[in-house]
């Protein structure tokens, strides 16, 4: 057995190898991919952060509703996925498998996000929760056309270790330079507008052209590399390659750990509109959105001195090492702001958020990209290219998941931690309190299961590169940059 010193030592090896030339993604396509997550952000973060604030406290729909049916419709999403799925890897077109689409979902679920929030307030409750159901279903039906040929694509644009997590990181820069309006929409819609019901509702046409144009970018810029080698496989009924790429070892443990803090995060982000405005803020909305808007954005630097990390220490280490180490960082950050979230000073806890962006930044550059390396991996054992599939599988489980934390936070929040609707800031003693340690429990327990799962991990960069060779031998390469 190789001491750590001596696998250290193999990574270094193998790194300083060059990225070949026809690997290489041009910059422009890294860029065009990379705007397909700004459009993916503007529709679901704001939807998750507009959510409770607009349905339960503007509207008046009783949170556990909100909450319900926001899992219902994740659960409709994780339905679709598999569908969407196996149609685009079965997809024979001169256009591609992925791109037509990324263009039809981008356009569709733009168009019907402003629609979310046109609910009329004056109906009757059940009218009301009528239209809460039908619009988010439609949205979630459309999001799916777009986000799971979106995220396989992601895989398709390189066969390189190395550049998959170069095409990530780009992702992460364009991300986090054309986000940060995400965290001043809420602060804005009562700033601007007096009120989020007249806020969002003007906020969400904004958002709606946000996710046509930039959604729509993946499609005209990116050029699908394995198009040639995919069109010559015989189309499998999607029940049947479901069935067997749950049988992928090192996928499932990619998707376990992407689920579990998923399911984290958002079970506790729930709960940070409730803990800024009433536990730092004893009731002051505005003060409260505000603070979740100079958070988000102090954080943002972070994030991409993160991905600039992560591009250099890969030129040295193994991405599986890199993961395991930005999962303890983000430990450590989640566990400190236990003692520094007070209302003696509400912004204390920023002292902890550029170690848990640089960490967070890791966490999701690496694993997207050990993601793509499991569809070799895929092919190696199971002899086909189905991005679609491991993308809707991935897409299942992570939504799943987050279904279940859209409506568990809810469930925390009101039956665990006892938080009353109609007292606000005047809440019995100690729920408060409560209120804050399940929002940093979470997230803690999830990065412990997460690097126990990580451990598992079979693959390495030697490893990868061994069937990288065997891949080719047997179907040959993929197509070249200024081939495709």
């Amino acid at each position: 057995m190789s001491t750590l010193s001596e696998t250290l030592d193999e990574e270094k090896e193998l790194n300083q190898h060059e990225i070949a030339p026809e690997d290489k993604v041009p910059m422009k396509e890294k860029i065009g991919y990379g705007l397909g997550v700004v459009a993916d952000h503007h529709a679901m973060v704001t939807l998750a952060w507009f959510a409770l604030p607009f349905f339960q406290d503007t509207i008046g729909l009783p949170a556990k509703f909100v909450g319900l049916f926001m899992m219902l419709a994740k659960a409709w999403d994780a339905i679709n996925d598999p569908l969407v799925g196996g149609i685009s890897d079965n997809w024979r077109s001169k256009f591609g498998r992925r791109r037509p689409f990324i263009l039809l979902g981008a356009v569709a679920t733009g168009i019907c996000f402003p629609l979310l929030w046109m609910i009329p307030e004056e109906a009757s409750e059940l009218t009301q929760k009528i239209y809460f159901g039908a619009t988010i279903l439609l949205f979630y039906t459309f999001y799916s056309v777009f986000s799971v040929p979106y995220e396989s694509l992601g895989s398709e644009l390189t066969p390189s270790y190395k550049e998959r997590t170069n095409v990530f990181a780009v992702r992460a820069y364009v991300q986090n330079i054309f986000n940060p309006g995400i965290n001043w929409y809420s602060y804005l819609a009562v700033a601007w507008f007096g009120g989020l019901l007249l806020g969002i509702r003007n906020f969400s046409w904004f958002i709606g052209l946000v996710i046509i144009v930039a959604g729509i970018m993946p499609a005209l810029f990116c050029k699908e590399r394995y198009l040639d080698i995919a069109t010559k496989q015989k189309k499998v009924p999607v029940l049947k390659s479901l069935a067997s790429v749950l049988r992928n070892g090192p996928l499932m443990i990619v998707i376990g750990t992407m689920a579990i803090y998923l399911l984290a995060i958002m079970s506790g982000g729930q709960m940070s509109y409730y803990l800024n405005t009433y536990y730092l803020y004893n009731g002051d909305q505005e003060l409260g959105l505000r603070l979740g808007a100079i958070d988000g954005t102090f954080r943002i630097p972070f994030y991409i001195l993160g991905a600039y990390l992560v591009q250099k220490l890969t030129l040295k280490y193994d991405k599986h090492h890199l993961m395991l180490g930005s999962v303890g960082m983000l430990f450590l950050s989640f566990f400190a702001m236990y003692f520094l979230i007070t209302p003696e000073n509400p912004y204390l806890f920023l002292i902890t958020r550029p170690f848990l962006a640089i960490a967070e930044s890791g966490f999701w550059i690496l694993i997207i990209s050990m993601k793509a390396d499991v569809c070799d991996w895929d092919e190696y054992v199971f002899g086909r290219r189905r991005e679609g599939v491991i993308s809707a599988t991935s897409n299942w489980f992570n939504k799943l998941f987050m279904a279940i934390a859209l409506y568990l936070g809810t469930l925390i929040l009101v039956d665990l931690v006892g938080y009353q609707e109609d007292l606000g800031a005047a809440q019995p003693e100690g729920v408060l309190e409560n209120m804050k340690l399940a929002y940093i429990a979470l997230p803690c327990t999830a990065c412990a299961i997460a690097f126990l799962l990580l451990l598992k991990y079979p693959l390495n960069h030697k490893r990868l590169n061994d069937i990288r060779i065997e891949l080719e031998s047997r179907r040959g390469k993929v197509a070249a940059e200024d081939e495709s």
